[in-house]
């Protein structure tokens, strides 16, 4: 329920912005002069000094006073970072953002602030913050966004694509996002998925930089372009910097005129020959280039003045207003016995160290060039895991809308992108509520299976736990396998056969399939299943005997299905799940080998000295682990 004092506050907000300046001055006075010792009326005065009169002196004294009567007033914390955003005093921005972060933590406001302040100086300092931002709000596509193009720019471009897809999946359609998108994709030369998220930029705000993206992507549809600018792309790799055409046809000229040196201890003429070439290559792929720019004139201004995007605060300051004079209100004395950070210290930048490495190994070079001869959507390991122009991108297309038409409470359209057969068995999946809120809140990493008849995509939440993989037949969904979502012997065999193929194929992360065979097991044991085959296949065979005895006792199997938090450890001989329960009783121990279950450990299980001394080895053991 909302306050009474932050509703009082709102409302003068409203007047504010509305023009009522006068209005909204007399009841912030006469909340002061109610109750002096109350906050609500000096942090009205604060935001009638700031965003009516623009006057920064006085609003911080009110925010000061504001803070006095109440140091944790998350309002003023974060009507102060306002108050010196974008202004020469670094310092006051600073000591309100740490005071932010400090009273209110939980907000993701605060960390994406002092990730800005600190981006100008070191990427480095500001990639903590923008992380806890995008970690505090998973569901701002600004702040996924910003952390993905900083881990881009630091050179961990792995970690920047998972997190720019989820962004995009957020926010398929946000601007900043595509563009970097975009721009990434260009100088990784990956020129159809640069060409189609250009052209979705200059949709979605066509102005100079989605046209300058759309021109510059543009002719790389032309096979000779493509495969020039993939060569050049080579030998301008070890620079930093933005990678743009010129400097790929650059590269191109002087690599491949290196690589031609040894042509002329055969001949001169040969030699002659194989510059000309080079040259000539590059000459006709410009006029082409050129001429598919010229048929793509978007006509379109730059801007006068650069416009800088942040995120969007809570309070918001409207456009400046005359107002008349007016009488002052009480002056506030401000005190100064309140300590504030120093100013942030600018580290010195060093110039950019070029690496002297630009020689390839000419061999290597003869295969990439057979590799730009090749057709523009030849697959790679990064459209296995891009969200536009991967492996199974329409599959993950149609997830998304489907996951977004749940969220939003729209119809779907069945006969588009789930297949008629498994429609009924859909809806009544989605009639549970966990299943419901499971399929809801989960996105793709991109990692893709195709058998040839059916194809497979892997479904996270976004902790990275794996939830479930659909299953889908000329576009459409066509099934989903998981624990909860097919519990028939068919089906589970089928998850497990599945995963066992996603980490043949593609490698998946240590852990996923111990706990996805943990589950099934458990799942199996939940039910009314007395056989249990197929659980018992993830059991192995020396075991099956000693775990049945094991689940018939009804205080250990209700002890084991209970244990639904798993911390995995391998000490590479065996791995290890600990597994707990949600009332903090004692964990177990279960032992994998070769993915199957081999022992299962627990307090009093067993009367076997020899069983309970391992027990406690091995639970200090990974305890100790789990800490490092």
């Amino acid at each position: 329920m909302i306050s009474t004092r932050v509703m009082k506050f709102e409302a003068l907000m409203k007047l504010v912005d509305n023009g009522e300046l006068e209005e909204a001055r007399e009841i912030a006075q006469s909340y002061v002069e109610a109750q002096p010792r109350n906050f609500v009326g000096y942090l009205c005065l604060a935001y009638v000094a700031f965003a009516g009169d623009k006057d920064k002196v006085a609003a911080e004294a009110y925010v000061e006073e504001t803070l006095r009567h109440d140091p944790r007033c998350e309002e003023a914390m974060r009507l102060g970072v306002m108050i010196w955003t974008g202004s020469d005093n670094a310092a006051k921005e600073k000591y309100y953002i740490e005071q932010g972060m400090r009273y209110a933590s939980r907000e993701a406001f605060y960390p994406y602030r002092m990730g800005i302040l600190l981006e100008a100086q070191s990427l480095t300092e500001a990639a903590p913050y923008f992380e806890k931002a995008a970690g505090l709000d998973a569901r701002n596509a600004d702040y996924v966004g910003k952390y993905s193009n900083v881990m881009y720019q630091l050179g961990k471009k792995k970690v920047a694509r998972d997190y720019m897809q989820r962004a995009l999946g957020l926010d398929p359609n946000h601007t900043e996002n595509v563009r970097n998108f975009a721009q990434w994709s260009f100088e990784d030369g990956h020129f159809k998925m640069a060409r189609d998220l250009s052209e979705r930029a200059l949709q979605t705000k066509h102005d100079a930089e989605s046209a300058r993206l759309v021109r510059q992507a543009a002719p790389t549809s032309n096979w000779l372009v493509a495969m020039v600018l993939r060569i050049g792309l080579l030998f301008i790799a070890p620079f930093k910097g933005r990678k743009t055409s010129a400097k790929m046809m650059l590269g191109f000229v002087l690599g491949l005129w290196i690589l031609c040196i040894p042509l002329f201890f055969i001949s001169n003429l040969v030699g002659i020959i194989g510059v000309t070439v080079v040259l000539a290559l590059v000459v006709v792929a410009g006029l082409i280039s050129n001429g598919i720019r010229a048929k793509r004139q978007l006509g379109v201004e730059a801007p006068k003045t650069p416009v800088k995007q942040v995120a969007k605060p809570v309070i918001q300051a409207p456009p400046a207003k005359k107002v008349t004079e007016t009488k002052p209100p009480k002056p506030i004395t401000r005190e100064q016995n309140r300590e504030v950070n120093p100013p942030l210290a600018k580290k010195a930048t060093q110039p950019t160290k070029i690496n002297p490495k630009i020689f390839i190994v000419p061999a290597i070079i003869l295969a990439v060039i057979g590799f730009g001869l090749m057709e523009d959507n030849s697959a790679d390991d990064y459209d296995s895991s891009s969200y536009n122009d991967m492996s199974g991108a329409e599959e993950a297309d149609y997830f998304f809308t489907i996951r977004n038409s749940l969220e939003n409470e729209e119809d779907i359209a069945q006969d588009d992108i789930i297949d008629d057969s498994f429609y009924p068995v859909f809806e009544k999946l989605m009639s549970q509520p966990k299943l419901k809120e499971q399929f809801s809140s989960a996105y793709t990493t991109g990692e893709y299976l195709d058998d040839g008849e059916l194809q497979y995509l892997k479904i996270e939440d976004y902790s990275g736990d794996l939830l479930f993989l659909t299953e889908f037949k000329d576009y459409k969904l066509h099934g989903i396998y998981g624990t909860g979502w097919d519990d028939t012997e068919a089906g589970k065999a089928r998850y497990t056969e599945l995963l066992q193929a996603f980490e043949e194929e593609l490698g998946i992360s240590d852990g996923v399939l111990e706990e996805a065979h943990m589950k099934l097991i458990q799942a199996s044991f939940v039910s009314n299943d007395n056989n249990h085959a197929v659980a018992l296949t993830m059991v192995g065979e020396d075991f099956q005997d000693t775990f049945t005895d094991m689940m018939n006792d009804d205080a250990v199997k209700k002890q084991f299905i209970a244990s639904t938090n798993f911390v995995f450890i391998d000490d590479s001989d065996y791995q290890y799940l600990k597994m707990t329960d949600n009332n903090d009783g004692e964990p177990l121990i279960a032992q994998f080998e070769d993915k199957n279950l081999v022992y299962m450990y627990g307090a009093d299980w067993s009367e076997d000295a020899e069983d309970q001394a391992r027990y406690e080895e091995i639970l200090s053991d990974l305890d100790w682990e789990d800490s490092l």
